[in-house]
């Protein structure tokens, strides 16, 4: 994923019921400041890269290099 990364969920899928489901379920969440979407278009784009405080997930770093150096 870089900045300027444009994701679109493809035009045969749009009208899958799971996809559907999900465009509704973001629909109530906020979406962050690095991500720009457009639930009409299927469309969101990487505003920027997300910095660490972006990140709102209770996230162990050092569990995860724990995991990596192994």
């Amino acid at each position: 994923m870089q900045k300027g990364d444009v994701i679109e969920v493809r035009e045969k899928s749009r009208t899958l019921a799971k996809i559907m489901a999900s465009i509704e379920n973001v629909k109530k969440r906020e979406i962050p400041g690095w991500l720009e979407a457009d639930h009409g278009t299927f469309k969101g784009v990487v505003k920027d890269m997300p910095a660490r405080e972006n990140v709102t997930l209770p996230v162990e770093e050092n569990m995860i290099v724990e995991y990596y150096s192994r």
